[in-house]
């Protein structure tokens, strides 16, 4: 959108808004891919030393006036162009962050790699940037920089490092009993280890009174480790191999399919009838306390629709983790998710299922995008205000992660 006075931007509908917003984000990446163009052409006639400048990158800072770190990135991306990358900026699908994190992963990609695994890990970027914020770009390239750094490893030192992997866990008391400790982690642990932080570890939200988390990420990280020591410490055979629980739900049975009303389901707490049916989604058994017009209890249902233990391995298999375009969370933290709800007559079927991280599943029920079984892959389906067309989307993170 061209220039708008603040007159017509408070004219514009929410719908309108998110969808200038969406379209202002494109131009800015047009535009960035044609600021390349020039600093490559720059670059490439030597435009500095003719106007008396000892680089391109002395050139910018002076005549662009940005920083010298900005002046050096994109000299570097102006002269190690992808066909690829190129193109989906200047089509406005990725921004100028998207492209300056797929240029740190390749500069982590050995020497050796051919030039099909390159192309291929290229393209498996970009269509990730398509979907997903410049941050998970840059972990997805961790994985790939993992897989390359085991693939240019001899493969007997490759076998021997899985048959006895490096790991050191250097501690010692404190006289009031708290221990300090330093160490090191294999590959494989050092990854559970970023999954238990993705789950553990984020900032809490503002509590009741507006306080935000004021926890450093050591704090966060050191909180996350103890909290799972804690449940490995708690945890009987019997407790593993249990996925779900019960809710026991207190609201007229009318209130809950019409999505109205306030709802007490124990082990929950106060919700609204729209909350339930989210925390009710997939692998929760929900036990309903139907109540009459004098609100007594008029039935004690037994729990209905509950996921299987089977399905929930098929999922993992189908769905590889969360199917939200751009989410890395694996399997082990998604839950069941029913495509059409099960108050709305839908099934617990395989057909009817998919998994989603608790963020996406609030996103699912809590605002408008939606979610589609199409060719046996779950799609992902923009607003209208986003995409016009609300073209299907589908989660190419975790391909990344097979890969490595």
């Amino acid at each position: 959108m061209s220039t708008t006075s603040s007159l017509s931007l408070s004219e514009l509908s929410n719908d309108e808004l998110a969808a200038a917003l969406t379209a202002s984000e494109s131009t800015m990446s047009r535009e960035f891919a044609n600021n390349l163009a020039l600093v490559r052409e720059a670059d490439n006639r030597k435009l500095a030393a003719a106007k008396g400048y000892r680089s391109t990158t002395a050139l910018l800072t002076t005549v662009a006036r940005v920083s010298v770190d900005e002046a050096r990135t994109r000299v570097r991306l102006a002269r190690r162009p992808q066909e690829s990358v190129e193109n989906a900026l200047a089509q406005g699908r990725i921004s100028a962050a998207h492209v300056r994190a797929i240029h740190y992963v390749l500069s982590k990609a050995p020497a050796r790699i051919a030039d099909s695994d390159l192309a291929e890990a290229v393209s498996t970027l970009v269509e990730l940037a398509e979907q997903s914020t410049p941050t998970i770009v840059r972990k997805a390239g961790h994985d790939l920089a993992g897989y390359w750094s085991v693939d240019s490893q001899p493969a007997e030192d490759t076998e021997t490092e899985l048959a006895r992997p490096r790991r050191a866990f250097c501690s010692h008391r404190l006289l009031d009993g708290r221990m300090k400790f330093n160490g090191m982690f294999d590959r494989e642990t050092a990854a559970r280890l970023e999954l238990l932080f993705q789950q553990l570890a984020e900032p809490k939200p503002r509590d009741e009174f507006g306080r935000a988390d004021e926890r450093s990420q050591s704090e966060r990280e050191g909180d996350a480790i103890a909290e799972a020591l804690a449940l490995a410490v708690r945890v009987t055979e019997s407790d593993q191999t249990r996925s779900e629980h019960t809710v026991s739900v207190t609201i007229p049975l009318a209130e809950l399919e019409k999505r109205a009303g306030a709802t007490f389901a124990h082990g929950v707490g106060h919700a609204t009838a729209t909350q339930l049916r989210r925390i009710c989604c997939g692998d929760v058994k929900v036990v309903p306390a139907v109540l009459g017009s004098d609100a007594e209890v008029l039935d004690l249902g037994r729990s209905t629709r509950l996921v299987t233990t089977a399905q929930r391995a098929a999922l993992a298999l189908r769905d590889k983790g969360c199917t939200r375009p751009g989410c890395r969370r694996p399997a082990k933290w998604c839950r069941p998710h029913f495509i059409l709800h099960w108050l709305d007559g839908g099934s617990t079927d395989m057909v009817n299922l998919a998994l989603v991280c608790e963020e996406h599943e609030r996103e699912l029920h809590h605002t408008d995008w939606e979610v589609r079984l199409i060719d046996g892959r779950v799609a992902f389906i923009p607003p209208r205000w986003l995409d016009p067309n609300q073209r299907p989307l589908y989660n190419t993170a975790h391909e990344v992660q097979v890969a490595a």
